[in-house]
């Protein structure tokens, strides 16, 4: 068996930065006295949740934040509504902020948009950056679109000012778009603010030429992963055998025989997580 690696493997910029701000925090309580809490998970990784829970950060959700020890609340990658980040400060938090850049710009994109527009977050639906922008304090009306089916409910003819979720899929975005500049027009507006972030297109069009030169795709990431599942469904268009794995022990037996396999990882996928089950490939075969 070869193994042919990625490219773009790990944690993009965003992610490592909110992990280092989080062992960052874990020290300072040390230091202080203080308990450590992540407001939801960090990030969509369940092991690496897990390995912070070991180190005794505590995942706080919106519901435990009334009867919690005030101490030091490190903000999910995600980003926090404005109102119940009032609402943990005004409970006497520490906070920390985690959120990343590129969903602070997505924000700041709602926030500064002309009055006129009504604004359409393409996003899905549940997902946790959703709901963030979706709760952007601003007197603008609002939709937010998962599929191409949701543009039939916009507004008529008002102009529309379009913000993506960073981690969409590149191929529901290219096809919601698509009907996006239809409903363009002389007398109908549509300004396009930002597309999935950098590191989520190049993961996606790497999986493009890594399905070229294998015979099929391993994507490690956690299951409740957005980035992670979107990459392993854009691979699937390409015809090879795709599988979303995230421990040694979800190795499919189905890989015996296999004679190229391709490597890539969602944003949130730690390296101790690569690492295992590179070593356990490279243990049962011996070419790499």
């Amino acid at each position: 068996m070869k193994i042919i690696m990625s490219k773009y493997l790990s944690y993009c910029s965003g992610v490592s930065s909110a992990m280092q701000k989080m062992y960052n925090s874990i020290q300072w309580g040390k230091e202080n006295n203080k308990k450590v809490y992540s407001l939801g998970n960090l990030i969509h990784n369940n092991r690496a949740i897990q390995k912070l829970n070991d180190l005794g950060v505590i995942v706080l959700e919106e519901k435990d934040i009334a009867t919690a020890i005030p101490g030091i609340i490190v903000l999910r990658a995600h980003g926090v509504r404005d109102d119940l980040l009032r609402w943990i400060l005004k409970k006497g938090f520490i906070v920390v902020d985690a959120t990343c850049p590129i969903v602070i710009q997505e924000q700041n994109f709602i926030k500064e948009a002309d009055k006129k527009y009504h604004i359409v977050i393409i996003a899905k639906k549940n997902h946790p950056e959703a709901e963030f922008l979706y709760s952007v304090e601003t007197s603008h009306t609002k939709s937010l679109v998962s599929d191409v089916a949701d543009l039939d409910n916009l507004e008529n003819e008002k102009p529309l000012f379009v913000v993506m979720q960073s981690t969409f899929p590149l191929t529901m975005a290219k096809v919601i778009y698509e009907k996006l500049y239809k409903l363009k027009n002389d007398k109908r507006e549509v300004v396009i603010a930002n597309s999935p972030c950098a590191s989520t297109k190049r993961r996606q069009i790497e999986i493009e030429a890594l399905s070229k030169s294998t015979d099929c795709i391993i994507v490690i990431g956690g299951e409740n992963s957005s980035n992670t599942n979107s990459l392993k469904l854009h691979a699937e268009n390409f015809g090879k055998p795709v599988y979303r794995i995230n421990s040694k022990e979800e190795i499919p037996h189905s890989l015996l025989g296999v004679k190229r396999i391709g490597i890539a990882t969602g944003t949130s996928t730690p390296t101790f997580i690569i690492d295992e089950i590179l070593e356990t490939l490279r243990g049962a075969y011996s070419e790499t």
